[in-house]
């Protein structure tokens, strides 16, 4: 009987630190919205199951705070639109260097979210949401 439990205790342990994904990095994305589609780009910061990070809209710089647990990421950010406060919360599946999932806007709209990973080396993020040549590092 203790050797079961042992058992048990054992695999609820790996199961249990069995890592997330990494996020960690830039992404270009994109979501439907009810005024059209968008392009952005994020930039996540990932520990452990905690994702923090920035998304580059046109109009401006947003931080964004989440999770991620396996391959489910669940985030989200406030925009000012038509001066109100608006609730962006993404849920995705993250397979590698890409993510497909879903936008909800205040909870109520819901569309259709992607995202896929700049590749390292590749152009940077400007404050300004602008992409920007890689830089060559001595």
């Amino acid at each position: 009987m203790k050797h079961i439990l042992l058992s048990l205790s054992l695999t609820a342990a790996v199961i249990s630190t069995a890592s997330a994904q990494s996020v960690s990095g830039t992404w270009d994305a994109g979501m439907n919205t009810p005024g059209g589609s968008s392009s952005f780009k994020i930039l996540f910061q990932q520990k452990g199951d905690s994702v923090t990070g920035t998304v580059f809209r046109s109009s401006g710089e947003v931080p964004l705070a989440g999770t991620i647990k396996g391959d489910t990421l669940r985030f989200g950010y406030t925009i000012s639109y038509n001066e109100n406060s608006v609730r962006v919360a993404m849920v995705a599946r993250v397979a590698g260097d890409s993510m497909v999932g879903f936008v909800e806007f205040n909870e109520n709209a819901r569309d259709a979210f992607w995202a896929r990973r700049q590749k390292t080396g590749g152009p940077s993020v400007g404050a300004d949401g602008a992409a920007s040549p890689a830089r060559k590092e001595d």
